[in-house]
């Protein structure tokens, strides 16, 4: 009877029961709950990094050029750092939910995350880059060394002697390190395959289009929702973008060509309020209407930041990052933004975007 009730019911109401669940049971999975008490504790060091972002582009706009340089190494150290922060911090929450030495946790966490970079990056000596691989690599440690304690022979208990328990640890380390570089000589080509693949179809879109201008915007939103910046994996598509951008306001100006509707300026204004996936009405809502204090406060702080459309400390602090209960907003907000906004242009109710401004530029101002 309960069944043929609930099928009875209308579709909006089977979706609303769907995802009013969602949260629950993602509150129930240990990896997801890990990876988002992680990235609520890097927010300090994302918030530094943004603060940092802002007082180089004042210094350049002041033409303090060295002191804007300096402040660009301080932001590009920090940058450098959180990969290996996020494996580290991410660790140490294994570590203590297993029960096991907090020293243990990170060692193995780093010798997998090294493993990992040493095989696909064999020539590079630097810091990990990728947030994904930084966790990967925890979770790879932790289960490992979850395996590892059922080997007597492995044992690094106090039972064994000093020298018996440190050789023990720094072969249970070693076979870590390979692990990770076996999974990334497994996942190597597949990995580079699929960058090769979006390269090549990233150099072929065009964002002044309406169908490529949603694309490009979506495959924006989904790299932030993996802690990638989407600007860095479009790069190319976004000179590009720039340039040509440019190259049609110039040549309105001389009365040689129409204004396009979508510009690299179109993106900043319509899509981009806030930061990326317009974040700026969530900073408003979280100041407005959360009950938690935590929330309040995480908005007191950002929201300064989200009017220069800066949010990494939203998608790291809330979090979206990792998210799937905040990836479909994030994500349709910009999308409807572009639509609602093109339709505007089109049909003459707004006009097009006459110069190029920054990014950094605060919404309504920019336009």
């Amino acid at each position: 009877m309960s069944d043929s009730i609930s099928c009875s019911r209308p579709w909006p109401a089977r979706l609303g029961g769907v995802l009013a669940q969602l949260p629950i049971l993602l509150a129930r999975n240990s990896a997801l709950t890990a990876a988002i008490s992680v990235t609520i504790a890097i927010v300090p060091l994302v918030v530094l990094r943004a603060c940092l972002l802002l007082a180089m582009y004042g210094a350049e706009y002041a033409g303090w050029q060295a002191l804007a340089g300096h402040l660009g190494t301080l932001h590009a150290l920090v940058f450098a750092l959180l990969p290996l922060l996020v494996n580290v911090y991410l660790s140490l929450y294994l570590a203590s939910r297993d029960r096991r030495l907090p020293v243990q946790g990170i060692a193995a966490g780093v010798c997998a995350l090294l493993g990992w970079q040493l095989v696909l990056h064999p020539g590079f000596f630097g810091l990990p880059d990728n947030l994904p691989v930084a966790m990967v690599s925890a979770f790879l440690a932790a289960c490992l060394l979850r395996r590892t304690e059922r080997w007597q022979v492995l044992d690094a208990g106090s039972n064994h002697g000093l020298v018996e328990q440190c050789v023990n640890q720094m072969v249970t380390l070693v076979m870590v390190a390979v692990a990770g570089g076996v999974l990334a000589w497994l996942a190597g080509p597949l990995l580079f395959g699929v960058a090769d693949a979006l390269s090549r179809w990233s150099a072929s879109l065009a964002p002044t289009g309406f169908v490529d201008g949603l694309l490009y915007e979506l495959v924006r939103g989904v790299c932030w929702l993996f802690g990638v910046n989407g600007h860095h994996v479009l790069r190319e598509t976004s000179e590009a973008l720039i340039a040509a951008s440019a190259q049609n306001m110039a040549a309105w100006r001389a009365g040689s060509a129409p204004l396009n509707i979508v510009s690299n300026t179109f993106f900043d204004v319509w899509c981009a309020a806030g930061g990326a996936g317009g974040t700026l009405s969530l900073a408003l809502l979280m100041l407005w209407r959360a009950r938690d204090r935590g929330y309040r406060r995480l908005a007191r702080a950002s929201l300064p930041l989200s009017l220069l459309n800066v949010n990494e400390p939203l998608v790291f602090g809330v979090p979206i990052f990792f998210n799937p209960v905040l990836a479909l907003p994030f994500l349709l907000a910009p999308l409807a933004g572009f639509v609602l906004a093109y339709a505007a242009t089109l049909y003459g109710w707004v006009p097009p975007l006459q110069q190029q401004v920054g990014w950094m530029v605060p919404p309504l101002l920019n336009a």
